[in-house]
């Protein structure tokens, strides 16, 4: 038995008649039924459906514009024929193909718009039709999207402001010239340190930085004693007599290893020698820069000290081979001197005093 099939692409609506399957096309994708034999399918909120009809099936209805755009496509004993895009009046009808039973009349009344218009197809049963009803645009109110407040805010559904904007916008925070931000932050942090001692006698700055250079005042010529802010005055650094002539700080005496003479090398670099071994031995850093002892003068890296003004007359001592470590000594009762990891140790402040 020949068969005649159709797809019929309608914009807005569905028509269903006997020997033809109709395809629905809709804003919305992709929701889709079937209609099967005898019975009635629904689709609503404008989604995307497919409906598959066999003969007998009853018609679905649904309002149309009095014109109709249509795509039809139709197969015969399983040969596909070509597409046409066709407009149909209301009222109107569409052959399927030789021999093939037409589909409409297509009725399209045109009206106050309810949503329950329909479009018959011919050859149904007269089943009641189903419906869909397209809601209204929703707007949610006349000034949505309009500029508010003062941090670049745009008015919401419910009447807020997207963007808020802080009571206290722009009054002086802080106590380097700062406002306040819409964020609630200060455009200019105050350093916790502010107006500190620093340096060679300068202050800290609102940039963080030292009103004078730390590497004007390094005390170089003459004799000074080296003592620290952990274990106090009263411990000196000092070397052990003999090799391996190991640096520790010493207490209660004035012996002449723990007096110090500090010469520049230039370029930032400085040599420390004491009075028990003279010029020839300078204080070095082990490989490891866990020991300092007092070795042969040379070029080497491990003799060569940076010393930078902390405040008053507090120093930090760096040894060039180990940039990113300080000297230090021990948080043990010996207090051995050693090349500590950079941080904010009491053991890491030196007092360098001149000696008469």
């Amino acid at each position: 038995m020949n068969r005649t099939v159709a797809w019929l692409t309608i914009f807005g609506i569905v028509a269903i008649g006997p020997g033809c399957a109709v395809r629905e096309r809709a804003e919305t994708p992709d929701s889709g039924a079937s209609l099967s034999e005898g019975g009635v399918n629904r689709w609503s909120d404008g989604a995307n459906a497919e409906a598959d009809a066999i003969d007998g099936g009853s018609s679905e209805k649904i309002s149309p514009d009095a014109f109709i755009a249509v795509d039809l496509h139709v197969s015969i004993d399983g040969d596909d024929a070509d597409t046409n895009s066709k407009s149909v009046e209301a009222g109107g009808s569409i052959d399927t193909a030789e021999g093939g039973a037409p589909i409409g009349p297509i009725d399209a009344p045109v009206g106050d718009g309810a949503p329950t218009d329909s479009v018959d197809a011919a050859g149904g049963d007269g089943a009641s039709a189903d419906r869909i009803d397209t809601p209204a645009e929703h707007v949610c109110r006349a000034d949505f999207g309009a500029s508010c407040g003062s941090c670049g805010g745009k008015i919401m559904c419910d009447g807020s402001c997207s963007q808020a904007t802080p009571p206290n916008l722009g009054l002086a925070c802080g106590s380097c010239g700062g406002v306040i931000l819409c964020d609630g932050s200060c455009s200019h942090s105050t350093p916790q340190n502010l107006g500190l001692a620093c340096g060679c006698g300068g202050k800290v700055l609102c940039g963080g930085t030292c009103s004078e250079p730390n590497d004007t005042c390094i005390p170089v010529g003459g004799l000074y004693a080296l003592s620290n802010m952990f274990l106090g005055d009263n411990r000196r650094l000092d070397t052990y007599a003999g090799p391996p002539s190991q640096a520790f700080m010493s207490s209660g005496s004035d012996d002449a290893g723990q007096h110090w003479t500090i010469t520049s090398l230039g370029q930032g670099a400085y040599r420390l020698t004491n009075m028990y071994y003279g010029d020839g031995l300078s204080l070095q850093s082990s490989i490891d820069g866990n020991t300092l002892f007092m070795g042969q003068n040379s070029d080497t890296l491990a003799q060569h000290w940076k010393i930078t003004a902390a405040f008053g007359q507090y120093f930090f001592l760096t040894n060039m081979l180990f940039e990113s470590r300080r000297l230090d000594s021990a948080d043990t009762s010996a207090g051995d001197p050693w090349l500590a990891p950079i941080q904010d140790s009491s053991g890491q402040y030196w007092k360098i005093t001149k000696l008469p």
